[in-house]
């Protein structure tokens, strides 16, 4: 889903990039994240329920500056992750 919509939103943006690649570890985010990137984060993941670390995530983003990071939490809404 998420994914479609992205490709979607590239086609009518008039030059916005998506380019997914494998979520990088919290620790290697600055060596593949630019300035203007967007962290996708779904936690728990569908299918395998693997919980991300929002907050690791949320300072390598700080760090780098100007990365932000969005979390789909369908399945773990906020009350019940506590992600912050």
């Amino acid at each position: 889903g998420t994914h479609q919509v992205l490709e979607q939103l590239q086609r009518i943006s008039g030059g916005a990039k998506f380019n997914p690649i494998p979520l990088p570890t919290p620790e290697d985010a600055a060596a593949v994240l630019r300035e203007g990137d967007v962290v996708w984060l779904e936690t728990p993941r569908n299918p395998d329920c693997h919980v991300a670390d929002v907050a690791a995530y949320a300072d390598a983003a700080r760090e780098l500056g100007g990365v932000r990071v969005v979390v789909d939490s369908t399945f773990a809404p906020p009350p019940l992750q506590r992600a912050l």
